[in-house]
């Protein structure tokens, strides 16, 4: 099943036509850009709803946002922290799979992986205080960058916003 994203402004769109549309956007002018991904979830009596988001934010001015979301049927008893690790590998595997299609297109968008920011749903404080050092391990092997609470607001804000 081919995952849809949808952009408040365009609707529903394939991942080959989301980023085609995000380098659009990035060549249509210059300046500084912030790549952000961030996923969050929200336990349901009928599975775990899961939603991912992609911002792409032009520093000083605005930015498009993405999101995708996912029932994932039948583990509705998956644990909080089972929960985070789940969205910290989603939030990963979109990064990896969006730097791979800039490489396959040649575009000029992402130089590297250090420049996607790979927002998290965890915080020094509170229940995912446990697993924070983890999940931070986990972006880190990949070479992405991390942003925790309270600074990661694309899956604090943007994502949570479509996972109720």
């Amino acid at each position: 099943m081919k995952r849809i994203f949808i952009s408040p402004t365009y609707g529903p769109m394939t991942f080959r036509d989301m980023m085609d549309d995000i380098a659009g956007f990035v060549g249509s002018e210059s300046g500084r850009y912030r790549f952000i991904v961030g996923c969050d979830s929200q336990a349901r009596q009928e599975g775990v709803r899961f939603v991912s988001a992609i911002v792409v934010h032009r520093v000083g001015k605005f930015g498009r946002y993405f999101w995708a979301r996912e029932l994932v049927p039948g583990i509705a008893k998956m644990s909080f922290k089972e929960r985070i690790f789940e969205e910290t590998s989603r939030s990963i595997e979109l990064g990896n799979k969006i730097m791979g299609y800039i490489d396959e297109k040649r575009y000029r968008i992402i130089r590297n992986k250090k420049q996607m920011e790979i927002h998290l749903d965890v915080g020094y404080n509170g229940r995912t205080s446990e697993i924070i050092n983890a999940v931070i391990g986990m972006v880190k092997a990949y070479g992405y960058t991390h942003c925790v609470k309270p600074d990661s607001w694309g899956a604090c804000s943007v994502a949570d916003r479509y996972s109720k």
